[in-house]
């Protein structure tokens, strides 16, 4: 489905069956529960809202952040070589 098409489609469901503004990031995914919880964020299942492709967004707690503690997972993340991690 193209962008177009998908964006259409969504515009014609019954605005209940439309996910929340809570459930949309940065208005392109909907979040649809949970995977895990880690000290300073918390991992969602969410499918991207024109592509309908799955993906997993880590995403961090509000003050609960600490610079370093991410700076560090990121260095991790950057060696990490998988199709879908992006």
């Amino acid at each position: 489905m193209d962008g177009s098409r998908a964006e259409e489609a969504m515009m014609q469901q019954d605005p209940q069956d439309r996910c929340s503004e809570e459930d949309v990031i940065m208005d392109h995914y909907k979040i649809l529960k949970t995977l895990g919880t880690g000290n300073f964020a918390q991992v969602k299942l969410a499918v991207h809202l024109l592509t309908e492709v799955p993906v997993a967004l880590k995403m961090l707690k509000k003050g609960k952040t600490n610079s370093t503690l991410i700076e560090n997972e990121l260095e991790i993340m950057k060696f990490l070589e998988h199709p879908n991690i992006i």
